[in-house]
């Protein structure tokens, strides 16, 4: 039972939760031709207070975000994921960027045009890897 304790002691920043709550609902229900601009971040605008030491807070609460989101019955892809991670590490001052990759579906289909996509995040200096090939990276 402690260890329920300690992850609910960790997850006290109720506040960051609704921060990634507020976020997330501008992605669902941006238009997917504007979905990229939730990446512009003004830089005199007050965020909420991150550091680029939290890279870790910032990955786990966005991941538990979606894991409620998902007990609700909403469902997220990776670019909703990816657009959501990459805006708070922008905010807390990282270099995130999303890459964006695609390959040919596994399984055959009819007519063997099916290609299926994935989206990742990573940071300035960091090596790109991905069962996918990588194609385009944004910002």
């Amino acid at each position: 039972m402690s260890d329920f304790f300690k992850k609910l002691y960790y997850y006290r920043d109720l506040g960051f939760l609704l921060h990634i709550s507020r976020i997330s609902t501008k992605i669902i229900f941006a238009k997917p031709a504007n979905r990229l601009k939730i990446l512009e971040i003004n830089p005199t605008k007050k965020y909420y207070k991150l550091k680029k030491n939290n890279q870790k807070k910032i990955a786990k609460y966005t991941t538990l975000y979606l894991f409620l989101l998902k007990k609700i019955g909403i469902s997220s892809n990776c670019l909703h994921h990816s657009l959501l991670l990459c805006r708070l590490f922008r905010e807390a001052g990282l270099d995130a960027k999303i890459n964006f990759g695609t390959q040919k579906a596994k399984k055959p289909t009819p007519d063997d045009w099916a290609t299926i996509g994935h989206c990742w995040v990573s940071r300035a200096g960091e090596k790109i890897s991905s069962d996918f090939p990588f194609i385009f990276q944004y910002p």
